[in-house]
Parts: C-alpha cells; sequence; structure tokens
C-alpha cells in the first residue's frame, strides 16, 4: 500500500494505519508519527443537509452561512482561524492584532468595532499585507464598524476593508 492518505472501502488508511470499523456516526482520531488526523461525526441535521461540509480543519462547517467567532479584547487580540476564520472584535483601547494561529489557505473576515469612546487604532502583525503597503484607516467614530476582507495562502494573509459601514 502506498504511503499517502486515501479512502477506502471499508475504511480509512492513514500511511499504514487501517481503521475498518468507523461508522459514519462515529468521532475518531488516529496519532501516526507526528501528525494526527481526526474526523468529527455530523450530526443528523449536518447528514440530511448539503448545506455542510467537512473543512480543512476536521470540523463540519456551513455552505453560504459562515458563523463569526467574537474575539476577546485585550491589548494583544488572538486569532485562532481553526475555530473560525470569520471574527469581530470591539476595542475597547488602542490594539495589536497578533499573528493568527492554525491558517488554512482561503478566505477570512474580520469586524473591528469601535467602543463607544472611539478612537482606538489597531497595530497589525507582519503577516497581514495589504494594499501598497497601507494598513486600513479604521473609523475612529464611537460605535463606528469596518468590514475587513482577508485571503490566506496559508503564509501571509492579504487584505482589503470597507471603512464605516
Amino acid at each position: 500500500m502506498p504511503d499517502n492518505n486515501f479512502l477506502i472501502k471499508n475504511g480509512l488508511t492513514i500511511g499504514n494505519t487501517t481503521v475498518n470499523t468507523v461508522a459514519n456516526t462515529t468521532a475518531f482520531t488516529i496519532a501516526n508519527s507526528s501528525v494526527t488526523y481526526s474526523y468529527i461525526a455530523p450530526t443528523s441535521a449536518q447528514k440530511a443537509s448539503t448545506s455542510y461540509y467537512l473543512n480543512a480543519n476536521g470540523s463540519w462547517a456551513s455552505i453560504g452561512s459562515p458563523t463569526f467567532i467574537t474575539l476577546t479584547d485585550g491589548a494583544t487580540i488572538n486569532w485562532n482561524a481553526a475555530t473560525s476564520p470569520y471574527a469581530r472584535v470591539t476595542l475597547s483601547g488602542n490594539r495589536t492584532i497578533a499573528a493568527p494561529t492554525n491558517l488554512t489557505p482561503g478566505p477570512m473576515s474580520l469586524i473591528i468595532t469601535q467602543d463607544s469612546t472611539g478612537s482606538r487604532t489597531v497595530t497589525w502583525n507582519a503577516i497581514f499585507r495589504w494594499a501598497s503597503s497601507v494598513p486600513p484607516d479604521l473609523s475612529t467614530a464611537a460605535n463606528a464598524t469596518d468590514f475587513i476582507s482577508f485571503m490566506t495562502d496559508g503564509t501571509y494573509i492579504y487584505g482589503s476593508y470597507l471603512r464605516g459601514v
């Protein structure tokens, strides 16, 4: 058997490890050398709908209706892209956006809202790339919202933005 990953009729083969007892309602994890492969079983609603797909992180996602997670506001704002590539945050001070962890190639979005004071600024990690190397000029009014759209190749995150939406 080749050493690459592929599905076979009655089981899943990963390297030299074969699992033949996995039903489509069972979650499993296989550790092979230093890599762990996971499968999260779909819910009955996900199996009954064509609106879900198994994403690169091994979890089920809904097609066409991304879930925006709320990032924790703090001096440095951290973002785990495996949790969701779509996020929002309300700034209550001047902040730094850290390099998101667990990047997989594809789209990402961030909604930034000023708190009731406004005039908050953001410093971006060097992983973020902008047209003409110019980061977004965020809206500064109290409670103003900016929408930032990204595409990542897994190494860098390329952004564009809509101010004051």
